[in-house]
């Protein structure tokens, strides 16, 4: 019995080190790996926004990382700690740097479905940007304002969508609980390590807390000039179309039939306008289970002679959420002129959720062939 545990042990002391030499022969290869990887588990078990298992997951990630930003620090300098936590302190660093890039990875999925090419694609840029330096910058980690800077903004992106989905309602107080929440969790983790007395008497790590103010704030004006995309709400799909008709729970689309080379075209871009037509916006909205949200189509036209977009009509209709492909709804207008227009569909509070811009044309002389399909 003791031969062949000796045996075991030794077979774990020579994988051991045959893993070291491994590792340090492809060292320089293991960010590129770690990215890859922790994106691909994302897309694998990400499912949906709403998904109390994929919420659960990121929540247990943010609570991995808030541990290890505290032993990373400890061990850093040299705190008096179990000699365990010692024994596997190289890899925190990787393990900080994997928990991020999982972490961001989740959130530039969700919020790209809810981004549009317009200004709420800005904090969708800045988390790719993130995502995308968090494979580079390892050695960083061992600066705490660089780790709270970068934890705080993995919290306050969770909770920023997370509290609407408990509230079952958004408004700007969910998204200012979710940047405090965020706020309160970095800031635990810097109590922890002032009580374990690693800063020097009297002193705290006034860098960080500044740096994390300062990202609590941005969030905030971020919300305020409309640079954060609505999530937990997202456009599945938008269109124009000459007739919108629902029947027993299926809305059937009609749409100039376009000529074989434009095939894949579904929607009517351009409008051909022939006297009185109605011109019909379809757009089909996701929102979380047991949220309810009332949303408006803004309908709005290009005025040349002053160069601006001018409102002609806003219908409102309340979004009830749980279908995957979202919340169909449609408005259409009358009495409308060729010309550029645009429909955008804004929550009641005036956030963008997308948009779809088109001409009108005339073609009051002109045959047309329909084509119809349904959704």
């Amino acid at each position: 019995m003791n031969n062949r545990i000796e045996k075991l042990k030794n077979r774990y002391t020579a994988l051991k080190e045959k893993s070291a030499v491994v590792y340090k022969k492809y060292q320089k290869f293991t960010p590129p790996a770690i990215f890859f990887g922790g994106f691909v588990f994302d897309v694998i078990t990400y499912y949906r926004i709403d998904s109390w298992l994929d919420d659960l997951i990121i929540f247990l990630y943010l609570m991995l990382t808030g541990a290890l930003i505290v032993l990373t620090n400890l061990i850093e300098r040299k705190a008096d700690i179990p000699k365990f936590f010692y024994k596997y302190s190289k890899w925190y660093p990787p393990a900080i740097q994997f928990c991020f890039g999982s972490l961001f990875s989740a959130y530039v999925i969700f919020y790209f479905y809810s981004a549009t090419f317009a200004t709420t694609s800005i904090f969708l840029v800045i988390l790719l940007a993130v995502f995308v330096a968090n494979e580079f910058i390892e050695h960083k980690y061992s600066e705490l304002y660089v780790q709270m800077c970068i934890y705080y903004m993995v919290c306050a992106s969770f909770f920023i969508f997370f509290i609407p989905i408990v509230a079952k309602k958004m408004s700007y107080w969910t998204f200012l609980s979710g940047t405090v929440i965020g706020l309160v969790m970095t800031a635990s983790v810097l109590v922890i390590l002032y009580r374990k007395e690693i800063f020097k008497p009297g002193s705290m790590p006034f860098k960080a807390v500044t740096v994390t103010a300062a990202m609590c704030a941005a969030l905030n004006l971020f919300y305020v000039m409309d640079w954060i995309p609505p999530v937990p709400i997202a456009l599945r799909a938008i269109g124009i179309y000459h007739k919108v008709l629902k029947s027993a729970g299926t809305y059937e689309l009609t749409n100039v039939k376009p000529p074989w080379y434009g095939f894949w075209r579904k929607v009517d871009d351009p409008f051909y306008l022939r006297g009185s037509d109605r011109v019909y916006c379809f757009a089909s909205v996701f929102a979380p289970t047991a949220l309810k949200e009332k949303v408006f189509q803004h309908w709005l036209y290009y005025s040349r002679d002053n160069g601006r977009w001018v409102q002609k009509s806003r219908i409102g209709y309340e979004v009830t959420g749980g279908r995957d492909g979202g919340f169909r709804g449609h408005t259409y207008k009358t009495a409308v002129t060729p010309g550029k227009w645009r429909v955008e569909v804004r929550t009641d509070e005036g956030r963008l959720i997308g948009r779809i811009t088109f001409d009108i044309e005339d073609a009051r002389d002109r045959v047309l062939n329909f084509a119809t399909v349904k959704q």
